[in-house]
This record gives C-alpha cells, structure tokens and sequence, in this order.
C-alpha cells in the first residue's frame, strides 16, 4: 500500500488482511492453481479475488503479466 494513503485507507487495508488470513486462507473457497512454465490464466477481474504467494524473480521475465481484456460481440 502506498505510504502516503489516508490513514482510514490504512486501517481499511489492515482490517481487510486480517480478514482474509482468518475467515478465508485454508478455507474451500480458496483454489489454488498451479502453473507450469508457459502457461497461464484467465479470470473475470470482477468476479474472482486473486493474488500469488510471495516470490522473488532471478532474472528478467521470471514472472510476466500481460493484462488484457475480452469484449463479447
């Protein structure tokens, strides 16, 4: 979170951490997908709340993120 956030946006943040670490990690809702080099993912921004575990590149294009969109006709 940018540091120079509000402190309410900063309290909102905490409030919301500690949710997740103890209503929803290690819960059924939560999928865990695994993904070989190459592959990737897609989901609706809007319906789906995702993250990653922490990790550290070695070198460059360790992780790429290519953020698109699909428009239905």
């Amino acid at each position: 979170m940018d540091p120079a956030e509000s402190e309410h946006a900063k309290q909102l943040n905490q409030r919301f951490h500690e949710f997740l670490q103890s209503r929803i990690l290690g819960s059924d809702v939560v999928e865990e997908v695994l993904l070989a080099p190459g592959e990737a993912v897609a989901w609706w921004d809007t319906k789906v709340l995702h993250g990653r575990r922490g990790f550290t590149a070695e070198k460059t294009n360790d992780r790429f993120i290519w953020k698109t969109g699909i428009r239905a006709a």
